[in-house]
């Protein structure tokens, strides 16, 4: 597998590389590039392409494979990948605003300080790709109906970690419940039905315990509030007006002083 990766890049000379960029950036082309066949499909045959520090923003690439393929900090604003195999492939410190992946396969593929902002990953295979510092939010991911349990645990699994690393403990949460409801999905296909309960009985307590905290801390947040309050009150009008301050109802103007608080 090695030395067949590392035939994959070497045959990128210089010449082959600038025609393919050319090609992302959909410039004219004066240079035959690569073409492979699979399941009758023919494919422009990327595998292996090395691109860093370049702007391929709004490239359209459609029946493209760019396995093995590495971009380091590359631009793909507004970019399109349909029906794309990008299994294994790795992308550092690249741009993918708005960028849209549809149908494609990203099956291994690696993803590191990405800013997928308003990106959509739509009917993808994305079993055991990772993301790593990376601007990714939950909703840009659709999942594909016929992923496996266990695909979607590992998927949900480096979401969730990479939402906590980015300080998104909203997403982070969803996804912790989506990795757990996958895996008692993938134990029950798998008939352990001893763990099965045991992820499910994790999962109840988990959720009761947020439910009794949810009250308590905005029972705290409520005592807080009014001692803040009561400090504000106080003045000189000495220590023990300060409750009869606070809860005294205001009079009319025309009222005096010193009559009966019926007000």
């Amino acid at each position: 597998m090695e030395d067949r990766v590392a035939d994959l890049r070497a045959r990128w000379t210089p010449e082959a590389t600038v025609a393919a960029v050319a090609l992302l950036e959909s410039r004219p082309v004066a240079f035959d590039l690569p073409t492979m066949e699979h399941d009758g499909v023919t494919y422009l045959d990327l595998r292996g392409l090395r691109i860093e520090e370049t702007q391929v923003d709004k490239a359209y690439l459609k029946n493209v494979n760019l396995r093995w393929a590495l971009f380091r900090d590359v631009g793909f604003k507004n970019a399109r990948f349909v029906n794309c195999n990008l299994s294994q492939a790795a992308f550092k410190d690249c741009y993918l605003r708005r960028a849209q992946f549809e149908k494609c396969d990203l099956v291994n593929s690696h993803f590191e300080s990405c800013d997928f902002s308003q990106a959509a990953i739509v009917e993808s295979r994305i079993d055991f790709a990772s993301f790593k510092n990376c601007e990714v939010r939950l909703e840009a991911i659709r999942f594909r109906k016929d992923a496996s349990a266990q695909a979607m645990v590992r998927v949900c699994r480096s979401l969730k970690l990479n939402a906590m690393s980015m300080g998104n403990f909203a997403d982070a949460g969803h996804l912790t419940y989506l990795e757990k409801t996958q895996e008692r999905r993938a134990l029950r296909a798998r008939g352990d039905m001893a763990r099965w309960l045991g992820s499910l009985a994790q999962s109840l307590v988990l959720r009761l315990r947020r439910e009794t905290l949810a009250p308590r801390a905005l029972q705290g947040r409520q005592h807080r509030h009014l001692r803040h309050a009561a400090v504000l009150g106080t003045g000189a009008a000495g220590k023990g007006a300060v409750g009869a301050h606070l809860l005294q109802p205001r009079c009319s103007k025309g009222r005096s002083a010193s009559a009966p608080s019926a007000c």
